[in-house]
């Protein structure tokens, strides 16, 4: 994945944040850790999808609570579309990339970004993922290797999953 050095604002923030996630990443993971945010971007942001994100942007609450619960949806809907497939281990990463493009996004569009904003969207996107995967699991659904689900408070909401993006990962992933 590569990343662009943006001089102002949230988005050279954010940049960095990319940049130092992506070191830590084992490099055999590297191009799945890609398809899941090139898939996730193309429901962000094609012209079939956008509207609903859109939507849930102008809706009523926090910004970190939509911005994290929004990702958690997306990557609800990403596993949904990969048949699982999807590698656990990568779904904190790959939702803290799209976490950081959609904060980009709200930043480029005129609405208020900062770190602390970033921050309490990432607690609500982890919270999330890790309540989401101790759903599959009492469910005897989640794969091998998912995050622990320990400390989860708040469930993913449903409303992405209803968007239109089927086979968007594998889409991306050339399949």
């Amino acid at each position: 994945m590569k990343t662009q050095d943006k001089s102002n604002g949230f988005a050279a923030q954010g940049e960095e944040y990319i940049k130092h996630l992506l070191e830590k990443i084992d490099p055999k993971d590297r191009d799945s850790l890609d398809r899941i945010v090139i898939a996730g971007q193309k429901v962000m942001f094609s012209k079939e999808t956008h509207k609903y994100m859109l939507s849930m942007l102008d809706s009523q609450g926090e910004m970190s609570d939509k911005l994290g619960i929004g990702i958690v949806e997306l990557l609800g809907l990403l596993f949904q579309q990969s048949k699982g497939n999807l590698p656990p281990h990568l779904a904190i990463p790959a939702g803290s990339i799209l976490l950081v493009k959609a904060c980009e996004y709200v930043e480029k569009t005129g609405g208020e970004m900062n770190i602390d904003i970033f921050s309490d969207a990432m607690t609500m996107m982890v919270t999330g993922i890790k309540k989401y995967a101790q759903e599959m699991e009492s469910q005897g659904q989640q794969p091998q290797g998912a995050p622990p689900a320990q400390g989860a408070q708040q469930p993913p909401a449903q409303g992405a999953a209803q968007a239109p993006a089927q086979g968007l990962l594998s889409q991306a992933q050339g399949v």
